[in-house]
């Protein structure tokens, strides 16, 4: 039992030593921001254009632990936003599909992708038909596919469930622009995008 210890104290001290002291400090600053900033609660849409830079800029980190934790932190954030999120839209849908885009075997982070999944998928919830009048198709469709490729393959159940969020989240907004009397209908109308 105490070799079992130490070997557990071991990989979590190599773990620390392979993540350096700045980066370290970035992510905690990126923690830091996302507490704050749901601290402010009501008055958060008021305050929110600092926050939402700084972790808008982290998603750009050259560290993948900093993008997938400023990731993690928009959705956070964006969740409690109500109507203020609505500027922010375009922007975060492109922060996050520069993660979700990019392929594993070209530098691609699978915990930052993660994130960008769970980030679509909770912007869209939050944005429901909204969604549809702020992101263009053109924005859309690749995420769509990739996003689809994630939920049928990705090494990790999360990514596989957040990647499912997000599809399941763009099946609605494609049956919105339908007309909801195609879904009382009582058919299921899946929309594919090309």
């Amino acid at each position: 039992m105490r070799g079992g210890g130490q070997g557990a104290r071991d990989q979590i001290s190599g773990a620390r030593d392979q993540i350096s002291e700045a980066t370290e400090r970035r992510l905690k600053a990126s923690q830091s921001i996302c507490q704050a900033a749901l601290r402010l609660g009501e008055i958060l849409p008021a305050h929110v254009g600092a926050p939402m830079r700084a972790l808008l800029d982290g998603t750009t980190d050259a560290e993948p632990a900093v993008c997938a934790s400023c990731l993690a932190c928009l959705a956070r954030v964006a969740a409690t936003l109500g109507p203020a999120l609505h500027p922010w839209a375009v922007e975060l849908m492109r922060a996050a599909e520069a993660h979700l885009i990019a392929e594993p075997r070209f530098g691609a982070d699978a915990q930052a992708q993660q994130a960008a999944a769970h980030l679509i998928a909770s912007l869209l919830v939050r944005l429901g038909r909204d969604a549809l009048a702020l992101l263009s198709p053109a924005q859309l469709r690749p995420i769509y596919r990739r996003l689809r490729v994630l939920r049928d393959g990705a090494p990790d159940q999360l990514t596989r469930e957040h990647a499912a969020a997000a599809v399941d989240a763009l099946d609605a907004l494609g049956s919105a622009l339908l007309g909801s009397d195609r879904q009382s209908a009582g058919r299921v109308l899946a929309i594919r995008m090309p």
